[in-house]
């Protein structure tokens, strides 16, 4: 079962599907995915949607398959990427079929689209969970079918690239951490939709071998949008871990504040809150 999940942009007239976008299995085989004009609304202010599209296939046999879905155009604009509007946008999945493994892709909870302001430190987690149990690593990669890409701390995108980052004391960043996926931009300058590809790894240790073999990885889109925004970030105290015994009751609060005096809004996101 192969779920593709797409985020949209609901004030646009392009649906997801339709001519010339293809879902390839991997094996030799692809489908068109039919137009899908609905979407879920996911962010109001943004105008941002979600499609999910679920198809069954398949394979003849074992091997090893990479599942790509291909449009024909991204969105218009995009800062770091030559011609972003004719250029195909894609993601992937790969994974290994074996008769003694059986595994699923991770799952992405946190929406790829995300707003920084110039100047300030940003970053972003895709929330992603295995429902397997294997272990994730994650590193950033150019996103699939991008000309001439450049990395969003490229000092193209800079009015003084020497003092870029946050504290105005050296050049900009941009990493992620490889164990916990956590994304950080320090720190935008350039207004304007930028283009991020993150491609996480999936790792399960072989008790035969004694050691970890891959099963399977997935390359996530991600854009972020950079406003020219007078704005300093909430403060979020986030408590110490907590460990209760199986069943036992779990409550607690997450404080924040704002020092610009804004309206805080919260969001969790967690496999938590899908468990019975």
């Amino acid at each position: 079962e192969i779920t593709l999940v797409i985020y949209v942009n609901r004030n646009s007239v392009v649906t997801v599907g339709g001519f010339d976008d293809w879902l390839d299995f991997g094996d030799g085989t692809r489908m068109l995915v039919p137009e899908i004009p609905d979407s879920e609304l996911v962010d109001a202010e943004l105008g941002v949607g979600k499609v999910t599209f679920t198809v069954l296939h398949t394979y003849a046999g074992h091997g090893t398959f990479q599942v790509r879905y291909d449009e024909g155009h991204r969105n218009e604009g995009v800062v770091n990427m030559t011609e972003s509007v004719t250029t195909p946008f894609g993601i992937e999945t790969h994974f290994v079929i074996e008769p003694w493994i059986c595994n699923s892709s991770p799952y992405l909870l946190v929406p790829p689209v995300d707003r920084a302001c110039s100047g300030v430190a940003f970053q972003h987690n895709a929330g992603a969970v295995d429902p397997d149990g294997d272990s994730l690593s994650y590193e950033l990669v150019t996103p699939i079918h991008a000309n001439d890409y450049l990395f969003p701390n490229d000092d193209k995108f800079y009015s003084d690239f020497q003092t870029g980052n946050e504290e105005n004391t050296n050049v900009p960043m941009f990493i992620v951490d490889p164990v916990t996926g956590t994304i950080t931009w320090d720190a935008p300058d350039l207004s304007g939709p930028y283009a991020i590809a993150l491609k996480i790894v999936e790792w399960r240790l072989d008790p035969v071998i004694g050691g970890w073999i891959r099963v399977g990885h997935v390359i996530r889109d991600i854009q972020v949008i950079v406003e020219d925004c007078n704005n300093r970030k909430p403060e979020l105290a986030i408590p110490e871990n907590i460990c209760v015994l199986a069943g036992a009751k779990i409550q607690f609060t997450l404080p924040a504040t704002d020092p610009d005096g804004h309206v805080i809004f919260v969001e969790v996101f967690s496999d938590a809150f899908s468990l019975n």
